[in-house]
């Protein structure tokens, strides 16, 4: 039986990427850098910007501290001009989550300290949250299942009663590394079909299909 639902965040509970694409342009174009495709930056959202951070400074191979300075740059940039512009719930988020019936933790990459500026932003913050995990919250992050099993241990449940719902490769592949249901949302930023072959075992239009996948 299903006790605990673990979320991504961006482009599964939270379309934030219009933000995050006008917050890194404008911040490229700030450092006399060309603007990156829409498509080019979402791709980068669920397993993190660091990635394509390296892209953007190939100088940064031979000195990692500048690749450092500048992602925490954007960080910083982004939080300060667009984090809260206009983060928006995907779908039926919002009533979903006001009367889910099971236990709920966000397991996302995101920095830790934005999740919960932007619930509270959206009116999600009061809900019974067993925890809040980004991708700074641990030594690892997603697709490593360290921060699954963290918040399964913070619900009291074990892996067989977790399911970890998401947009993004590492989604998957945490699930798949420790033993948990994966559930793979159609509406964010990665195609869902790529999804399933990954090893997604359901897909999802609206949160409430967790009800009909999952009877409580």
């Amino acid at each position: 039986m299903v006790k605990l639902l673990m979320f991504d965040f961006d482009g599964t509970l939270v379309d934030t990427g219009p933000d995050i694409v006008l917050a890194m342009n404008d911040f490229l174009q700030s450092k006399g850098r060309p603007a990156l495709p829409e498509k080019t930056v979402l791709q980068f959202v669920g397993p993190g910007l660091a990635g394509l951070m390296d892209s953007i400074y190939p100088e940064a191979a031979k000195d990692p501290k500048l690749l450092q300075q500048a992602e925490e740059e954007f960080l910083k940039f982004y939080e300060r001009n667009y984090l809260l512009n206009n983060p928006r719930p995907l779908r039926d988020a919002k009533e979903f989550l006001r009367s889910c019936p099971y236990k709920m933790a966000v397991v996302s990459n995101k920095r830790v300290r934005f999740i919960p500026k932007v619930l509270d932003h959206l009116g999600l913050m009061d809900l019974p949250w067993v925890s809040l995990i980004g991708g700074d919250s641990f030594e690892h992050k997603k697709p490593h299942p360290k921060p699954l099993l963290e918040a399964i241990d913070a619900a009291g449940v074990t892996p067989g009663q977790a399911v970890m719902v998401g947009d993004g490769f590492p989604d998957v592949e945490a699930a798949k590394a420790c033993e948990v249901t994966s559930v793979a949302v159609n509406f964010g930023y990665t195609p869902v079909e790529e999804l399933l072959a990954k090893g997604a075992k359901y897909q999802i239009s609206n949160f409430a299909d967790l009800l009909q996948i999952f009877p409580k």
